[in-house]
């Protein structure tokens, strides 16, 4: 008798991340709303559960400011060759992809690319699956 309870409650447990993650991205960026970033790459995360790069984007008023980018796991980077020495600290990148929601400074990486012609095409959206 007891395991007819656990196991619903064990099933919940495995799918309340993954929906979560989906919460995530939809409260944070705007999937209609594209733009582009270009920086200096000053502090890297490559860790579950995304990457993220903080830039330093210089505004066209010559004010500097920091924006998160932001991108899908490790591991679903690694089936694109992309790997923690892909991108480091001090590289200059442009980066297309979602708009943080509320004019907040971070982006969804859809396209990033290094000064050295280094780059990587996201799938289709890229937003967590």
């Amino acid at each position: 008798m007891r395991l007819t309870y656990r196991l619903p409650i064990a099933l919940a447990l495995m799918v309340t991340p993954p929906l979560q993650a989906h919460h995530a991205f939809a409260a944070a960026f705007d999937g209609n709303t594209r733009g582009t970033v270009e920086g200096i790459i000053v502090e890297t995360f490559f860790r579950n559960p995304h990457i993220q790069y903080y830039i330093t984007v210089t505004r066209t008023d010559g004010s500097k400011e920091t924006w998160a980018a932001s991108s899908m796991s490790p591991n679903r980077l690694g089936d694109l060759g992309w790997t923690k020495k892909s991108f480091t600290n001090g590289d200059k990148i442009t980066v297309e992809g979602f708009m943080g929601r509320n004019n907040k400074p971070k982006i969804w990486i859809q396209h990033i690319e290094k000064a050295d012609g280094t780059s990587f095409q996201m799938q289709d959206r890229g937003e967590p699956e």
